[in-house]
């Protein structure tokens, strides 16, 4: 009776410590999906974005004038002693950009796609085989809480998935919460939050799979974490001691 007592005590303690593994393995539920999300993606241009637009022809003298010199607008000036700055065009607080003869135009809101061909339509009237290409200059992304080098990451190619943010990071650590991420994204002005499961397929089909520029990405600590940081260093230290003194007792018990 006196072995079966400590045996359970002693279990009881590991058990506090134990992850199951559908907790800590991502898309865990993999080998059960048939077929592999469709999931579509498009960068929407935000406020404060900074755009690169070129405008290309067969005919370049045509649309010279539509074009932005490339490099640092530090570097344009002469003064190389600041820190360089992109140079584009900033969409404004009210969602727009002031683009060389055709004025002010609304951007925000519009996918990259649809401006381009916004554009291209517009500047038919010079060019008849004028194309145009928008980037993002500034799109980047923060991941923050449990991984193992959070920050804010520069994002060269405009497309990125939460799970490729979270590498980029180095993954979460052990005491993230992979059920419960939380999302912070801007949409029409506000700020919105959602909720992601890492650990099964339905994240493959989530709005917020592909992530957008300035997304935050914050992964809360497991509960065992909080409550072990609430229990404090010296209790935990007198635990992992009990359960030590209940192992040496069990062995000379038998």
């Amino acid at each position: 009776m006196y072995y079966r007592f400590l045996v359970l005590i002693l279990f009881s303690i590991l058990l506090v410590n134990c992850v199951s593994r559908e907790k800590v393995v991502y898309l865990n539920d993999i080998d059960s999906l048939e077929q592999t999300s469709n999931t579509t993606y498009s960068t929407i241009i935000k406020t404060n974005d900074i755009l690169n637009i070129s405008v290309s022809s067969s005919n370049m003298e045509s649309v010279q004038d539509f074009n932005k010199s490339t490099g640092s607008a530090n570097n344009l000036s002469g003064n190389t002693s600041l820190s360089s700055q992109p140079v584009g065009y900033l969409v404004d607080g009210s969602g727009n950009i002031n683009f060389p003869v055709l004025g002010t135009l609304s951007v925000a809101g519009l996918k990259k796609s649809d401006l381009e061909l916004l554009l291209q339509d517009k500047l038919s009237v010079y060019s008849k085989d004028a194309l145009v290409d928008v980037r993002i200059l500034n799109f980047k992304i923060t991941i923050l809480g449990e991984v193992n080098a959070p920050g804010t990451y520069p994002i060269t190619d405009e497309r990125i998935t939460i799970l490729q943010a979270i590498g980029l990071a180095g993954d979460l650590t052990l005491n993230g919460q992979r059920g419960n991420v939380l999302l912070l994204r801007e949409v029409n002005g506000t700020q919105e939050s959602f909720r992601v499961d890492l650990t099964t397929t339905a994240l493959l089909d989530s709005p917020v799979y592909y992530l957008q520029q300035n997304d935050v990405v914050y992964i809360e600590p497991s509960k065992n974490q909080i409550n072990s940081t609430a229990v404090g260093a010296d209790t935990r230290l007198y635990l992992s001691l009990a359960s030590f003194l209940l192992t040496l007792v069990l062995l000379f018990v038998r």
